[in-house]
């Protein structure tokens, strides 16, 4: 029996906006488009050389890669900056879809990002209330690792949750290995096997 849904957060809880991106790193440093798009690389591949996030690790990798290298304090803003990228407009359906979940397991979130960061994403949307707990790639290895889906899971056994997400591989096929039952965001209505919904919603019609 099912006891605790464990979300993905990223394009799962709340889309991330590339446009936005730009802005926030735009807004908060003088930075080429070029230089931009090297950015962009070292986030969108951190996770392929680190287990874990780091502060420090992401700060240096970022300059090694700018004209102009960013201070701390301009480090920091942006990273503040991306705790308040979130819609505009709360997506009612997800906000009584949560509502309805909460009321019947324990939902927290497992998120590869740095959790302050992701805490203050999901307080800025309004939707944290509805989580015991966030868990960021800074507390613990990163997924696809076996810990961080242990400490999601924590005193339930993997049989006893359930992870939804975005990613195909992360949130899926990994959690299933493990003896976790799994749900795929499948937004673009991809022909699969695997148990999908292509709108959170629909979660309520399935648990």
């Amino acid at each position: 029996m099912i006891k605790k849904i464990i979300f993905d957060l990223d394009n799962t809880l709340i889309d991330l906006d590339q446009e936005a991106l730009k802005q926030m790193v735009e807004k908060n440093n003088t930075i080429s488009q070029e230089e931009y798009e090297k950015v962009l690389e070292v986030l969108f591949t951190y996770e392929q050389r680190h287990d874990k996030y780091s502060y420090l690790d992401l700060y240096e990798e970022i300059n090694a890669v700018l004209t102009h290298k960013m201070t701390k304090e301009e480090y920091v803003k942006t990273l503040k900056t991306y705790a308040t990228m979130v819609p505009k407009k709360q997506n009612k359906k997800l906000i009584k879809t949560l509502e309805y979940l909460s009321e019947k397991y324990e939902l927290v979130v497992l998120t590869n990002f740095f959790t302050e960061i992701q805490k203050a994403r999901l307080e800025n949307y309004g939707i944290l209330k509805y989580f015991s707990e966030v868990i960021g790639g800074d507390i613990e290895k990163c997924k696809p690792h076996f810990r961080s889906y242990a400490l999601a899971c924590g005193f339930n056994k993997f049989d006893e949750c359930l992870m939804v997400g975005d990613d195909l591989e992360l949130d899926v096929k990994t959690p299933l290995s493990f003896g976790m039952d799994a749900i795929w965001y499948n937004k673009e209505k991809k022909e699969s096997t695997y148990k999908n919904v292509d709108s959170l919603h629909k979660l309520k019609n399935m648990l």
